[in-house]
C-alpha cells in the first residue's frame, strides 16, 4: 500500500489519525482519516487535482506528505504530480479539499517531508508550513532543499474588498486587533496581541466570499463581534462574543435580507450598531438600489 508517514491532530477536542496514500485506480493523491478512540473511519477524499508521482527508488511511497494545524484544525498536503515533478499544495479547511496551488515549478522532486510550525518572534513571528525536498535523480544524486509558504496566505485578489466594509478592528477591552479576509476557499480570522508584529490564525468561518462586513461593540462586561456576509441570494448575520484568544460564535445564524433568485439577489453587505445597540444592515438589492 502507497501510503504517506500517518500523524495525530486535534481535531475540536478530538484526537485524530490521518493518512494519506495513492489509489491505483487513478494515481491521485487520497485522504482518510479515523477517531484514535473509536477507530471509527471518516469517508474517502480525494486530495490531488492530477496523479502524483511515486515509488521514487522502488520504496512504493507516494511523493507526498500531509500535516495538520491544530489551532485551526485545517491539513496542509504537498505532493509531486506525475507529468512533471513539480510541487503542489492543497488545504483542507471545514472536512473539505480546495484547489490544488503549484508551488515549486521546474523541479523533480523524488520525496517530500513537511512541518507546521511558528517562526520565533525574532524571525517574523509568521506561521508557515515549512518543507524538504530532493531535487534530483531518484533520491540518488539530488539535491535537498527547504522552502516554506505562509498559511493564510489568500488565493484571491480581492481579499479585503470592498473597500467601504469593515473587515477590521481594535477590541479595546481585550487589547486586540482583529482582522477577517477571504483566503480564496472561506473567511480567515486573525489576532495580534502586540500592535500587529505578528498574528494568530483562528479557526475560520465557511463562507467562500470576500462581500462581508464587521462590527465590534461592547455592551456590558461581553465584548461581541457581529459578521454580515452575502451568501446564497442572501445578507446572513451572525454573532460572537470575543476573548483573548478566540470568537465563540452563535450556534445559529439570522437571514436579515432574503432574497428570491437572480432578480432579487442582495449584496454589498455592511452592519453596524447604534447607540441603543440596535444592529443596522445595509445592502444593494439586484435591480432596486441600496436598501436598509
Amino acid at each position: 500500500v502507497n501510503l504517506t508517514p500517518p500523524f495525530v491532530w486535534d481535531d475540536n477536542g478530538t484526537e485524530r489519525v490521518g493518512v494519506a496514500y495513492r489509489h491505483d485506480s487513478d494515481d491521485k493523491l487520497y485522504f482518510r482519516s479515523w477517531n484514535a478512540s473509536t477507530e471509527v473511519l471518516d469517508s474517502e477524499q480525494v486530495v490531488s487535482d492530477v496523479a502524483i508521482e511515486w515509488s521514487e527508488g522502488t520504496n512504493r511511497e507516494p511523493i507526498a506528505d500531509v500535516r495538520a494545524d491544530d489551532a485551526t484544525d485545517k491539513l496542509y498536503a504537498l505532493y509531486s504530480e506525475q507529468t512533471v515533478m513539480d510541487i503542489w499544495s492543497d488545504v483542507r479547511t471545514s472536512g473539505s479539499w480546495g484547489t490544488d496551488i503549484e508551488r515549486q515549478d521546474a523541479v523533480t522532486a523524488h520525496w517530500i517531508r513537511s512541518i507546521v510550525f511558528t517562526h520565533s518572534s525574532a524571525n517574523g513571528g509568521e506561521k508557515v508550513v515549512g518543507y524538504v525536498w530532493d531535487n534530483g535523480s531518484g533520491g540518488g544524486t539530488g539535491y535537498t532543499e527547504y522552502d516554506e509558504y505562509a498559511i493564510g496566505d489568500s488565493t484571491s485578489v480581492t481579499a479585503t474588498g470592498y473597500s467601504f466594509q469593515r473587515k477590521t478592528f481594535f477590541d479595546s477591552a481585550n487589547a486586540r486587533y482583529w482582522t477577517f479576509f477571504h483566503d480564496g476557499d472561506e473567511i480567515d480570522i486573525r489576532y495580534s496581541s502586540n500592535d500587529g508584529t505578528t498574528w494568530t490564525s483562528i479557526s475560520s468561518l465557511a463562507y467562500d466570499t470576500n462581500d462581508f462586513s464587521v462590527w465590534w461593540k461592547q455592551i456590558g462586561t461581553t465584548e461581541y463581534v457581529w459578521l454580515a456576509v452575502a451568501t446564497a441570494d442572501d445578507i446572513v448575520v451572525r454573532r460572537g462574543e470575543l476573548s483573548t484568544t478566540s470568537i465563540s460564535w452563535h450556534a445559529t445564524s439570522q437571514v436579515a435580507l432574503n432574497g428570491t433568485g437572480v432578480s432579487d439577489t442582495y449584496a454589498n453587505a455592511y452592519v453596524s450598531l447604534d447607540s441603543s445597540n440596535m444592529v443596522w444592515v445595509l445592502e444593494y438589492q439586484c435591480g432596486n438600489g441600496p436598501m436598509p
